[in-house]
C-alpha cells in the first residue's frame, strides 16, 4: 500500500499552500473547458499483486454545461496509463514478477453536483486500448488476452485550492472483465476467471 500513501503525501502541499478556499462556481447554462492531470495507482484484481502497485497517469480535457441547482453534465477525452505490477518476492520464488502497462484512450460522461465546498462527480468511462505490454517478459502475447473496448465506473471529488485550480481525487473500477473469452495464458491471474481494473488517483484540474 505504498503508492496510495504516496498519493496522499503528494496532495498535502497543494492543500497547505492553498490561498483561496472559495466554493467551486457552476453557472447554469454556461459551457466550460477544464484540462486535468492525474497520478493513478492501479492494480488488476486477481493478479496476485499486493496493493496498488502500478503507477500511471491520466491527461485529459473536460467539457461540460452547468445545469440548474448546481449540477453539471460533462464529457472527458483523456489519454491514460493503468496496469498492474508485482515485484519479485524471495519468500515466494515461484511467483514471477510482472509489470503490465495498459495505455488507453478514454471517453467519459460524468454527472456532477455541488455538496458544500465539494464538487462530486460520477459516471461511465469507456476505454479504447491503444497498447498493452508486460515489461518483465513473463506474460507472452499479452495483447491477445485483452479486449479492445472496456467500461469503467468513475467517481470523483473536487475541491478548490485557488481561483484557478482544483484538487481532484478519483476511484475507478471496471464494469466488465478486461479479458477476451479465451486467453492464451492465465497463470498470472487467480483462476483465470476475469480481470478488473481497480484504480485510485489524485491530481489537479485547471480552471482557466
Amino acid at each position: 500500500m505504498k503508492i496510495p500513501s504516496l498519493l496522499v503525501i503528494l496532495s498535502l502541499p497543494l492543500s497547505i499552500f492553498a490561498q483561496d478556499k472559495s466554493t467551486i462556481k457552476l453557472e447554469e447554462g454556461k459551457f466550460f473547458v477544464y484540462p486535468e492531470l492525474m497520478l493513478l495507482a492501479s492494480q488488476i484484481d486477481g493478479d496476485n499483486a499486493s496493493g496498488y502497485n502500478k503507477l500511471g497517469f491520466q491527461l485529459g480535457v473536460n467539457t461540460g454545461l452547468g445545469l440548474s441547482n448546481d449540477k453539471t453534465i460533462s464529457f472527458q477525452l483523456a489519454l491514460s496509463q493503468r496496469g498492474s505490477r508485482r515485484s519479485f518476492n524471495p519468500d515466494e520464488p515461484s511467483m514471477n514478477a510482472f509489470h503490465i502497462i495498459y495505455n488507453s484512450l478514454d471517453m467519459a460522461v460524468l454527472y456532477g453536483k455541488m455538496l458544500n465546498s465539494f464538487y462530486l462527480q460520477g459516471g461511465l468511462r469507456g476505454t479504447y486500448l491503444l497498447s498493452i505490454s508486460e515489461s518483465e517478459g513473463y506474460v507472452l502475447n499479452i495483447a491477445n488476452d485483452y479486449k479492445q473496448l472496456g467500461f469503467i465506473l468513475d467517481t470523483r471529488a473536487n475541491y478548490p485550492i485557488s481561483d484557478q485550480f482544483w484538487l481532484s481525487a478519483t476511484f475507478q473500477y471496471s464494469l466488465m472483465s478486461l479479458l477476451n473469452s479465451s486467453v492464451s495464458q492465465v497463470n498470472y491471474l487467480q483462476g483465470g476467471g476475469g480481470a478488473f481494473m481497480n484504480v485510485l488517483g489524485v491530481g489537479i484540474v485547471w480552471k482557466p
